[in-house]
């Protein structure tokens, strides 16, 4: 029980010193939607990075779900 504590751990330690890529994106879904489509595809194909997407509050729903 202690090594999957300790294994645990280092994994939120390792998610920590990520480094973080942003995206900003801002006007109407169509502004926005591109960008989220950029971040998301870099998300999955640089998994060292900690994806960001920033936007207006209006664009919210549903966002954590991609990125």
């Amino acid at each position: 029980m202690e090594k999957e504590k300790e294994k645990v751990k280092e994994k939120e330690t390792e998610e920590r010193r990520k480094p973080v890529a942003v995206f900003m994106a801002f006007g109407t879904k169509g502004d926005v939607y591109p960008i989220a489509a950029i971040a998301a595809a870099f998300a999955c194909d640089q998994k060292q990075y900690h994806v960001v997407l920033v936007t207006h509050s209006a664009h919210q729903v549903g966002w954590s779900l991609f990125l």
